[in-house]
């Protein structure tokens, strides 16, 4: 009896060795960003497409136009962090389900269009936020209206604009010039038989820093001082007599902030404010100017 059960054991033991090598191992399942961005868009939950990271077999690029796209198609920064972990093979964060490939000095340049990885060393993946960031050299335009706070010239809000162009020294700081507008009175009328007009308005141009705060998001908040020419004009006419001008100018230095709210990589809107305080009591002691409008911002590559 002994003898058969100790044969029959042996016998059971070599079909299980058989079995598992006939059992084929499933490979990894390749992926790409197009899969990830496939997974967000079914709405599947953040946490089990990182464990199909983990599993996967890594195909990830991440140069700048990929990057772009997998924020467009609404792929959280999280997500990139992980597929780049995956690529690179290097640890995902947060993740403990799967145990991380471990990268060596012997490691193979990864195609990813960014460039190779070379003696283990992974390279920092940018932030896709990090275009909304100025650098050296970038250039914003912006052009707005809104009103000017007058509380002695002609106590009122007045319409105005501003238009201003700043240069980047760096993605803190930068250095800008602007034009100012503000249409302060006009009217007309019948006196003694003639058609009289009459015109007042405020033109302020100058120049100044400009202090950025990066964010790593699409709303950028800067604040502003500067020194500048504030003009008063006047005009007058009288049909059939003729018309004359007259005008006072005074230094002013200004001071103020705002705020630039991307919608896409270039394009967004602006909210400015500015206070000034002119060099003559005549204009009044502050006036003020708050304006809305759109800014265009080029020359802004991610960092």
């Amino acid at each position: 009896m002994k003898q058969v059960g100790v044969a029959s054991a042996l016998l059971l033991l070599g079909s299980l060795v058989v079995c598992a090598g006939s059992e084929k191992a499933i490979p990894p399942q390749e992926m790409t960003n197009g899969s990830v961005a496939q997974m967000v868009k079914a709405g599947i939950a953040q946490d089990l497409i990182v464990t199909a990271i983990a599993e996967s077999e890594p195909h990830f690029r991440f140069d700048s136009n990929s990057l772009i796209a997998l924020q467009q198609a609404g792929v959280a920064d999280d997500l990139v962090r992980a597929m780049a972990a995956k690529q690179y093979g290097q640890p995902i964060p947060g993740f403990a389900g799967v145990a991380p490939a471990v990268a060596t000095a012997a490691m193979a340049p990864v195609n990813s269009g960014t460039g190779a990885v070379l003696s283990g060393t992974v390279q920092r993946v940018p932030n896709p936020n990090e275009h909304y960031n100025a650098r050296l050299g970038t250039v914003d335009f912006g052009v707005g209206g809104g009103v000017f706070i007058d509380k002695n010239l002609a106590p009122a809000a007045h319409p105005a604009a501003l238009t201003t162009t700043s240069v980047a020294l760096h993605k803190y700081a930068a250095i800008y010039g602007e034009f100012g507008y503000t249409h302060l009175a006009s009217g007309s009328g019948n006196l003694y038989g003639y058609n009289v007009s009459a015109n007042a308005y405020l033109l302020d141009y100058g120049a100044g820093g400009k202090f950025t705060i990066p964010t790593g998001t699409r709303i950028v908040p800067y604040g502003t001082f500067g020194f500048g020419r504030s003009n008063l004009r006047a005009s007058a006419s009288v049909s059939g007599v003729g018309s004359d001008s007259a005008g006072e100018a005074a230094w002013n230095f200004n001071f103020g902030g705002g705020v630039n709210v991307f919608a896409t990589r270039n394009v967004g809107i602006n909210l400015d404010f500015r206070a000034y305080r002119p060099s003559k009591d005549g204009y009044g002691f502050w006036y003020e100017r708050a304006a809305f409008g759109v800014f265009y911002q080029f020359n802004n590559k991610a960092i």
